[in-house]
């Protein structure tokens, strides 16, 4: 299975460089694309260089989606006709698109989580208007995993980990990266 994770100008550095550390320790393809260019600076003005830029059409060889945290980026990212166009792709072929921290604002934009249970950074429940917010670490319903932000993001990429590979592949990189 090959996962994308968008990233955006202002994205929450440990939410996007943890999820692909520990799915690419998991042995599980995950490329980066930035939005519009190459080296995007985070948040906190780390800069990270991705795999690629972020286009549609190419996004759908895909079939797991991962969008990180930051204010900044998630505004960018809900904004982009293309990444909305691509979340309701997904969505529409069940495939698996998990958000955390701010990121599930993006979810609503692209008018998916109607129905569906999920959590998110605290500071952004009351601006996310469908779906039934839930105060947990990490929620799955259905095809869509979501995470309230850097501190959950352990349990966050574990879950992935856990819904691509298993559970036993989850606690080997657990226990590798000496989280539990």
């Amino acid at each position: 299975m090959k996962v994308l994770t968008i990233i955006a100008e202002g994205f929450e550095e440990i939410e996007a460089v943890s999820v692909v550390d520990l799915l690419r320790r998991a042995d599980i393809e995950t490329i980066t694309a930035g939005i519009k260019k190459l080296l995007i600076t985070g948040s906190h003005g780390i800069s990270i260089q991705t795999d690629s830029i972020f286009e549609h059409d190419s996004s759908l060889s895909y079939e797991a989606l991962v969008i990180p945290g930051g204010l900044k980026a998630v505004n960018v990212l809900a904004s982009s006709d293309a990444v909305l166009k691509t979340i309701r792709k997904f969505n529409s072929e069940n495939k698996l698109i998990c958000a955390v921290c701010a990121a599930p604002l993006v979810l609503d934009t692209a008018g998916i989580l109607e129905g569906k249970t999920f959590t998110c950074h605290p500071s952004v429940k009351e601006k996310i208007k469908s779906g039934n917010f839930i105060k947990s670490r990490v929620v799955t319903h259905g095809n869509i995993i979501t995470s309230q932000g850097p501190g959950t993001i352990f349990d966050f990429a574990l879950s992935i980990i856990e819904n691509i590979k298993d559970a036993k592949t989850a606690g080997i990189v657990s226990s590798g990266a000496l989280i539990s």
